[in-house]
């Protein structure tokens, strides 16, 4: 009976694998506004996502670095969802300014 549990354990935490999501392919870029403080760049790439879910990227803030100096502040506009075992095309938005 101890050998079943730990069997059914083994099973649940083995078949949860995470793999990894593959930028197949970059569809480009466009610059989309650019005003005083800030600029918009829609990023356009076709992903893979083996999972047997959907990943949801958040948005997202990552402060620039250029050589060392500030570069500014890069935030993902809007939340983005990976379609589960599909390899689909996304855009991101982009916005680029200062760190706030």
């Amino acid at each position: 009976m101890k050998f079943f549990f730990i069997s059914i354990a083994f099973l649940f935490l083995t078949s949860c694998a995470i793999q990894d999501v593959e930028l197949v392919q970059m569809n480009g870029y466009q610059f989309s506004g650019i005003d005083q403080k800030e600029m918009k760049l829609t990023v356009k790439a076709r992903i893979n996502n083996e999972n047997k879910f959907n990943i949801k990227i958040k948005k997202t803030k990552l402060n620039l670095s250029l050589n060392g100096n500030d570069g500014g502040e890069l935030t993902l506009e809007s939340p983005v969802v990976l379609a589960k075992k599909a390899e689909d095309d996304y855009e991101f938005v982009i916005v680029a300014g200062p760190i706030r």
